[in-house]
C-alpha cells in the first residue's frame, strides 16, 4: 500500500486537481476568503443534507447495480448551489458498496487538467457501505490565511446533539451520525433562516477547536437500524486512517490515506467472519458501472478468483518485451503496463531497473500482483482503473500492453489513443501486443486488421515496426495465436 500511495502522490501532484468524492447530496458552499480575515467572517463550509442521505440510501443501497448511478451521484452528491457540479474522478459500483471521489474545488477545468487557484481546495470521498451505512470524508485546504473551517449537516427536522454524535429523523428515516475526525471539535445545533430559494431548517455544526488552514472531516452515518454492538473504531497513523465499522450483519474495514488522491482500501466480512470483499484497492479512476459495466467488471475479476489463472496469464514475461529490453531498444525509465493482470510483466520491468506502474480493472488480479511483487522484492505502483479512464499520471517513457488494446478498440479506439497521448511524452515508446488475423483462426483473442491499427495510431505516433508474431503460451515451446507486435514512438508536436 505504501508504494501505491507514493505513486499516486507523484502522479497527481502535477494534476492540480485534487479529488474526492461520492457525496450524494453534498452541497459545498464557501465564502471567499479575503486577504485579512475578520472575526465576523466565516471560512469554507462542507455540508451534507440529511434528506439527501436518506434518498441516497433508498436509491442506491440495494445489491444490484443501478442504471444511471454515476449521473445520480453527480447530481445529488457533487453539486454546489453557486458553482455547479464537482468533477467525479473515481467511481465504482459493487454489490457490497459504492465509492466515489470528486474534486469539489472552485473554478473550471482547463484543457491541461488544471484549475485556477481560488484560495480553497476541497476534497470529498464517500463510501456507501450497503445497505445503509455511509462514510463521508471532506478535506479542505486553504491557500490563503487561516479561517474558521466548519462542517454541517442540514435538516428540516430538529436534530439532537450529544457527545460527538447527532441524530435526526428525515424523510421517514432515522439518521445517526458520528464525528470521527477531527478528534477535538465543538458540536452545536443551530437554526437556518428561510430564504427565497429554501425554507427554514436546522443544522448540526462541527467546528475544530484548533484553527488550521487544513482540516480533514470524517463522519460515519447509520441510516435506520444498521448500527451494531462494535460501532466505529478508528486508528490514526502518520500516513493513513484505519476505520472499522461494525453493524449487525457486516464488518467494514477502510484504509483512508492522508494523501487524498492516493487510493483507499476496503475489506468487508459478514458477521460470522465470511469474506464478502477481500482486502483490496478502491479505484483511482471511473470504472465501468451500471448493470452492463458491473457485469463486465465481474467477468474480468472472476477470471482471477479461480484456482488457475486465465489462459492469457502465462506466468512468464512477454518474449517480445524481454527481447526489446535485452537489446536496449527499451532502456530503464518510467514504464506503465496497461492491463497488467497478475503483474508478471510489470514485475519483470521493475527488476530491470524501470520505475513501474501496473494498471488493471481487476482488484483480484492486483492483489495477486502485489503479493508477487513483495516476494520478488521489487516496487511496483498498482492502480485499479479502466485504461480509458485513468487518473492524472506523469508521462512515461515506455507503455506496454499485452492484450488490452485489442479489446478496447472494438468499442473505444479514440479513448485508447487518448490514453496513450496522455501517458506519453515526445519520443516515448509504446509496445502493444494485439490479436492478428494472420493465421486465419476465428478463436482466441480479438483479431485486429492492419488498416485499423494504422488508422488509430498514425496521427500521433510513428511506427518503429508492425510485425506478425505469436502470443506466448504456458508451454515455452508452443506458439500461441497470431499477434501484432506494434512498436510506436510519439511524434514531435
Amino acid at each position: 500500500m505504501s508504494g501505491r500511495n507514493r505513486q499516486l502522490q507523484r502522479g497527481t501532484v502535477l494534476a492540480a486537481t485534487i479529488a474526492l468524492a461520492m457525496v450524494w447530496t453534498l452541497a459545498v458552499t464557501a465564502a471567499e476568503p479575503a486577504q485579512q480575515p475578520s472575526t465576523q467572517q466565516h471560512g469554507p463550509v462542507a455540508s451534507v443534507g440529511a434528506a439527501d442521505l436518506a434518498t441516497l440510501v433508498k436509491r442506491c443501497g440495494g445489491a444490484e447495480p443501478l442504471e444511471g448511478s454515476l449521473e445520480l451521484v453527480r447530481k445529488l452528491a457533487c453539486s454546489r448551489r453557486h458553482s455547479g457540479a464537482g468533477e467525479i474522478l473515481a467511481f465504482e459500483e459493487n454489490r457490497q458498496f459504492i465509492y466515489a471521489l470528486a474534486d469539489m474545488s472552485r473554478g473550471p477545468v482547463a484543457e491541461d487538467g488544471s484549475r485556477p487557484q481560488q484560495g480553497v481546495r476541497r476534497i470529498r470521498r464517500i463510501v456507501l457501505l450497503k445497505p445503509s451505512t455511509l462514510v463521508i470524508e471532506d478535506m479542505i485546504h486553504l491557500l490563503s490565511p487561516v479561517w474558521p473551517i466548519r462542517w454541517m449537516l442540514r435538516s428540516s427536522a430538529e436534530p439532537k446533539v450529544e457527545q460527538g454524535r447527532f441524530r435526526v429523523s428525515e424523510a421517514d428515516t432515522a439518521i445517526r451520525g458520528e464525528t470521527v475526525l477531527p478528534a477535538d471539535v465543538t458540536l452545536k445545533q443551530t437554526t437556518r433562516p428561510a430564504r427565497d430559494d429554501r425554507p427554514a431548517g436546522f443544522r448540526v455544526e462541527v467546528t475544530p477547536k484548533l484553527a488550521s488552514n487544513e482540516v480533514r472531516f470524517l463522519h460515519v452515518f447509520h441510516l435506520g437500524g444498521t448500527a451494531g454492538q462494535d460501532g466505529v473504531k478508528v486508528a490514526e497513523g502518520d500516513q493513513q486512517v484505519a476505520l472499522t465499522i461494525g453493524t449487525k450483519e457486516k464488518v467494514f474495514r477502510l484504509t483512508l490515506p492522508a494523501e487524498p488522491t492516493a487510493a483507499a482500501k476496503i475489506e468487508i466480512t459478514a458477521a460470522d467472519g465470511t469474506a464478502l470483499v477481500p482486502n483490496r484497492l478502491l479505484p483511482s479512476g471511473v470504472m465501468p458501472h451500471g448493470p452492463k459495466g458491473a457485469a463486465l467488471m465481474e467477468r474480468w475479476d472472476a477470471s482471477y478468483r479461480r484456482a488457475q489463472l486465465p489462459g492469457w496469464d502465462v506466468g512468464r514475461p512477454c518474449t517480445h518485451l524481454v527481447k526489446a529490453v535485452d537489446d536496449k531498444t527499451f532502456k530503464p525509465g518510467r514504464a506503465i503496463v496497461l492491463g497488467c493482470g497478475s503483474g508478471t510483466n510489470a514485475i519483470y520491468l521493475a527488476g530491470k531497473g524501470f520505475e513501474v506502474t501496473g494498471v488493471d480493472v481487476s482488484p483480484s488480479a492486483l492483489a495477486i500482483a502485489a503479493e508477487k511483487a513483495r516476494e520478488a522484492k521489487v516496487e511496483v505502483e498498482w492502480v485499479l482503473a479502466d485504461a480509458v479512464a485513468l487518473p492524472e499520471l506523469r508521462p512515461y517513457d515506455l507503455i506496454f500492453d499485452r492484450g488490452c488494446y485489442h479489446h478496447i478498440c472494438q468499442y473505444n479506439s479514440p479513448g485508447y489513443v487518448e490514453t496513450l497521448r496522455r501517458l506519453s511524452r515526445v519520443g516515448a515508446r509504446s509496445l502493444i501486443l494485439a490479436g492478428s488475423p494472420a493465421d486465419g483462426s476465428g478463436g482466441g483473442p480479438p483479431r485486429i486488421p492492419e488498416e485499423t491499427i494504422r488508422k488509430d495510431f498514425s496521427t500521433l505516433f510513428d511506427f518503429e515496426w508492425l510485425r506478425n508474431v505469436h502470443f506466448d503460451t504456458r508451454n515455452p515451446d508452443a506458439k500461441g495465436p497470431s499477434a501484432w507486435s506494434i512498436h510506436l514512438r510519439r511524434k514531435e508536436k
